[in-house]
């Protein structure tokens, strides 16, 4: 197998893993009530389906600071 096949196939699998995880949070989104429940389930599936180590959600502050709230 060639570098180039072999990039051309894990490009192929991290889209792959991108469009599940796009359509899963899609499905989430339809079905959520909280948007707590909401932000929990898709730092989840962002992990679960997405291969990320860890996932959060920061909320931005309204202040002269400008700080982010987790």
């Amino acid at each position: 197998m060639t570098a180039d096949l072999r990039q051309s196939e894990a490009r192929q699998a991290r889209l792959n893993r991108a469009l599940r995880l796009l359509s899963s949070c899609n499905q989430t989104m339809l079905q959520a009530v909280e948007e707590h429940d909401l932000l929990d389930q898709i730092c989840r599936l962002c992990v679960e389906t997405g291969g990320y180590l860890m996932s959060w959600v920061g909320l931005a502050e309204q202040d002269g600071d400008k700080r982010v709230r987790p």
